[in-house]
């Protein structure tokens, strides 16, 4: 698979990611940055604490189960939301009784349910699978994205590379092993060249291996405020 042709990139900052082993264009990518954009390491003694919180596997309960809540995304019908809400719950359900806690990704498309089981840290699109060439074949906008984070944290980088390079995905949702739901949502207005523009002026002055989750935080606000998406992440 080739980023950005039948894959999305690849980032190694994520604690919990949803795509496909991508070769050697990691290390090209970092390569070819290396020394260009430095940043200073302010991370404070309380940050590197809740780092290591948020990279320890949760296991799942049943009233974490019980907790998923029904989410008003903007961008779909409440019928949708409630399937999308059964759907979080079933996700949990079938990490707990079949993953041991570990990450599981939900494809929804017409209704139907596509499973995809991976680790503590990824789910993996093997090339020839179904829910692979579902991804990278279906129509814009046609697919709804379900996985969970057993370490409680937010969308990554490689998150947002997955949403905005897959034309397919119009929305991404994380429910984290302890029930709490987020999303990502591309609007009528959305154009993927400029959520990449938008992203690529923020990395100019940034060391990208140093991303955190303040990183994120701020290119999904440029994001929603030049109109591309709609995000919900507490």
């Amino acid at each position: 698979m080739i980023p950005g042709v039948n894959a999305p990139p690849m980032h190694p900052w994520c604690r919990s990611t949803t795509v496909p082993y991508v070769g050697n264009w990691r290390d090209k990518f970092f390569k070819e940055r290396e020394g260009k954009y430095q940043v200073e390491d302010d991370t404070t003694k309380d940050e590197l604490q809740q780092a290591k919180v948020l990279g320890k596997k949760i296991y799942i309960t049943d009233q974490a189960i019980d907790k998923v809540r029904y989410v008003d995304i903007p961008t779909h019908t409440k019928e949708e939301n409630q399937f999308i809400q059964e759907q979080h719950k079933a996700l949990l359900k079938d990490a707990k009784e079949n993953n041991d806690s570990n990450e599981v990704a939900y494809l929804l498309k017409d209704g139907k349910v596509t499973k995809v089981y991976g680790d503590q840290d990824s789910v993996s699109f093997v090339p020839g699978e179904k829910a692979t060439e579902l991804l990278f074949n279906s129509k814009p906008n046609s697919i709804v994205m379900l996985h969970n984070h057993p370490g409680q944290s937010s969308f990554s980088l490689t998150d947002l590379y997955l949403f905005i390079f897959n034309n397919s995905i119009k929305t991404l949702t994380i429910v984290t092993n302890k029930g709490q739901t987020k999303y990502l949502t591309k609007t009528k207005e959305y154009c993927k060249s400029t959520c990449i523009d938008c992203i690529k002026k923020y990395n100019k002055n940034k060391n990208i291996k140093k991303f955190n989750h303040k990183d994120i935080d701020m290119i999904l606000k440029r994001l929603y405020n030049s109109g591309n998406i709609i995000y919900k992440v507490r």
